[in-house]
């Protein structure tokens, strides 16, 4: 089952898992590829800096950082 679109609460439950453990940075792009099969729409930079705000409230060290107009993601290692 698709949903219409994805709040930054369940963005942030799938958050941690997308996220390579090396630490290495993933694209905003690639976390829509990865939320593609459970939503129709595509989630905005807005929606998912909202959802790494709520990754860190639960103390995961998650760095977020624009660079050449691309939005990255990465863990903290």
């Amino acid at each position: 089952m698709k949903y219409d679109y994805c709040n930054a609460t369940e963005i942030a439950a799938r958050l941690p898992h997308m996220m390579p453990m090396s630490g290495m940075p993933i694209s905003a792009d690639s976390i829509r590829e990865q939320l593609a099969p459970i939503t129709e729409k595509r989630p905005s930079d807005s929606l998912i800096i909202d959802a790494v705000h709520k990754v860190r409230e639960r103390g995961l060290g998650v760095e977020i950082k624009r660079m050449g107009g691309q939005l990255l993601v990465r863990r903290l290692v």
